[in-house]
């Protein structure tokens, strides 16, 4: 199962750690807007050259932009942020970007031309919108042709995660469902159902809910 987790990744992790994980998985996530938090930019590339060294499989490179942010959030301008997803293609895989951002066409071209894959995501840390608004941020991810499309929603209520479940399964291109709020092994289930893979963290969770990769480890998956 371990190439069904992305150990999420920014920097902050003891060297001994992040190479225990190397070995182990297929998906790294690199979250390039919190590695900025806490290093100066000049940082940015020597890390990511260091991780692409040590790691063969898939990093997906991740400027989240601070409206879908959790907590300690930092702002990056969307013309800053497209430079800086062209400065870390030649070292990751995958490239995730938001489908409200206003550069996610121009950023999906670009990482297509470079022949890299795309996660177009939507993230929502206060509630779930109603069913027919995220059918309709689904047909406009389709339009954009995603290698994954991510949907990342704050659910308080198993009732809700069901309901959700069942929706997403109807629709003909495979969501990475993202369960947000209730207990870790929510997150395991849409892996069951064709979900690509789910996020664990290594040191520090970066959403909530995530398991640690140590604790995921021990689940008889």
């Amino acid at each position: 199962m371990e190439n069904k987790i992305a150990v999420v990744l920014w920097g902050i992790e003891k060297e001994k750690n992040v190479n225990k994980i190397v070995n182990d998985v297929k998906w790294i996530e690199i979250r390039i807007d919190k590695f900025l938090k806490v290093f100066p930019e000049e940082k940015l590339i020597p890390y990511l050259k260091q991780i692409r060294k040590k790691f063969k499989y898939n990093i997906i490179g991740t400027i989240r932009c601070s409206r879908e942010q959790d907590s300690d959030r930092i702002y990056i301008e969307e013309t800053k942020r497209k430079y800086l997803y062209e400065k870390i293609l030649p070292y990751i895989d995958y490239i995730d970007i938001e489908i409200k951002s206003k550069i996610s066409s121009e950023i999906i071209k670009i990482s297509k031309d470079r022949n890299k894959k795309v996660i177009l995501s939507y993230h929502n840390f206060k509630k779930i919108p109603p069913l027919k608004n995220l059918k309709k941020i689904y047909q406009q991810a389709n339009l954009l042709n995603p290698d994954i499309f991510k949907i990342a929603l704050q659910i308080n209520k198993k009732s809700e995660f069901l309901y959700l479940m069942n929706a997403f399964l109807k629709w003909k291109k495979t969501v990475l469902f993202v369960p947000m709020g209730l207990p870790g092994i929510f997150r395991l289930i849409p892996l069951y159902y064709g979900s690509p893979f789910t996020y664990v963290f290594c040191e520090k969770q970066s959403a909530p809910g995530q398991f640690s990769y140590d604790d995921f480890k021990k689940f008889p998956i």
